[in-house]
């Protein structure tokens, strides 16, 4: 291989790493402190977090203030402000 075909790899790998790293679930945990529910819409906040925790449906989550939660989901922007659209919450012990 010479060494134009090694840089051409190397850039596409690190542009693959780089799209999917931008695109992957965080994981958080805490308390809960407070929940929301709105027309099709629940906004969670967990302990030590700043961020709003979003998930769009209508149905009950069965969780309740000071419950420990984990919670999955992607980064995303709102008016400015940035919050986590969350795709599983699991209440844990």
């Amino acid at each position: 291989m010479n060494l134009k075909t090694i840089f051409i790899i190397t850039l596409f790998l690190l542009l693959t790493v780089g799209i999917f790293s931008i695109h992957s679930d965080q994981t958080f945990t805490g308390k809960l402190t407070n929940i929301q529910y709105k027309n099709k819409l629940i906004i969670v906040n967990i302990e030590n977090q700043k961020t709003d925790f979003i998930i769009f449906t209508d149905k009950l989550l069965g969780i309740k203030t000071n419950d420990n939660l984990e919670i999955s989901g992607k980064e995303d922007t709102y008016k400015n402000n940035k919050q986590i659209i969350i795709n599983k919450i699991t209440k844990i012990n």
